[in-house]
């Protein structure tokens, strides 16, 4: 029994007081920017100027736009390459709107639960998007609607079931 107390007794004097890392010069500048205005435009109001000219940007690419009626001639010449320069442009899309999701979530502390609402009306509207594009022949069918419906369901649950 002595032994016992005397091997714990020496392994509290064994204990490594965990060392918090100092921060790297690079992330002290990061952390020190950000919020600045530039006259009245906040960073506020240019989040607003963002979205709206985005929501226009995509009414272009949608063929909605009164002033480009036709984007595919706008944007890309006729033949083939064309068709892989608008996939790149929508992978990126998708890159940026996940990480996006990320960063909200594990670097801002936005809940979880409210991303996901933010995701299962985001999977909701490409499947729809994709499902019109197939019935009119515009793509053909791949797996593209089972990620996207499983996902949708599995968002809508995370993010409205209790």
């Amino acid at each position: 029994m002595q032994i016992a107390l005397a091997l714990l007794a020496g392994a509290d004097a064994l204990k490594v007081t965990p060392v918090k890392p100092a921060r790297a010069p690079v992330s002290n500048a990061l952390a020190l920017r950000g919020g600045a205005s530039l006259g009245p435009l906040t960073p506020e109001i240019l989040t607003k100027v963002q979205v709206a000219l985005g929501v226009l940007y995509a009414a272009e690419m949608f063929g909605v736009s009164p002033i480009t009626p036709d984007p595919v001639a706008k944007y890309y010449p006729s033949g083939g390459a064309s068709t892989g320069a608008a996939l790149q442009w929508f992978g990126l899309a998708l890159l940026w709107f996940n990480g996006f999701l990320y960063y909200c979530t594990f670097s801002l502390g936005v809940s979880a639960v409210e991303v996901q609402k933010f995701a299962a009306v985001a999977w909701a509207g490409a499947l729809l998007l994709y499902t019109v594009q197939v019935n009119k022949g515009a793509v053909k069918p791949s797996e593209a609607p089972y990620l996207q419906g499983t996902m949708t369901a599995l968002s809508a649950y995370a993010g409205f079931v209790e």
